[in-house]
């Protein structure tokens, strides 16, 4: 499991872009404080950021 830092960096991006294209649902990620008060704790799988990567290229 990927943070979204962590993600950013795998994909040579930046934090902001990757959170945009989770928010738009081009990214998929998990969402582990989805109901509490805090700020979400984001988590992207290997699999999600590979399936990311495979539609990008084609």
């Amino acid at each position: 499991m990927f943070t979204v830092k962590d993600a950013a960096k795998r994909l040579r991006r930046s934090e902001k872009f990757v959170r945009d294209e989770i928010r738009l649902g081009r990214l998929h990620a998990d969402n582990s404080n989805r109901n509490t008060p805090r700020r979400a704790s984001i988590r992207l799988r290997e699999s999600d950021i590979q399936a990311y990567l495979k539609r990008l290229r084609g």
